[in-house]
């Protein structure tokens, strides 16, 4: 896991949806005092919408998932480098994991979203 500095969320998550829109991914959030609980499974992601002060949303085709007052940004990398997804931690502890199902370097796919041909 690399840390983020909050300087760099907004410039991070704006390149990272683009990189990854389309591609599957799950969201669990995990709360020290509360079970592991799956918000999305393997969707495919549209977008990341930032603001640091209000919160960060995970846009799905049917769903979106919201981590409000987030404190820590994290990237979840392969010892190669490829990005396997990111974790956002709010200030009650929680943590909100979005993970891919397959990490690949993005210049490795077509490029070419469903639906966008």
């Amino acid at each position: 896991m690399r840390d983020i500095p909050v300087a760099q969320w907004s410039e991070f998550l704006e390149q990272f949806s683009r990189e990854h829109r389309a591609w599957l991914a799950s969201v669990e959030r995990v709360h020290p005092a509360a079970p592991r609980r799956v918000e999305v499974n393997e969707r495919p992601l549209l977008s990341i919408d930032s603001d640091a002060a209000d919160g960060i949303v995970f846009r799905f085709d049917e769903r979106s998932v919201r981590i409000d007052a987030p404190k820590a940004l994290r990237v979840e990398e392969t010892e190669d480098g490829v990005v396997r997804g990111i974790e956002l931690e709010d200030w009650s502890g929680e943590r909100a994991s979005l993970r891919f199902r397959v990490a690949a370097r993005p210049e490795a796919l077509d490029g070419i979203a469903p639906g966008e041909f």
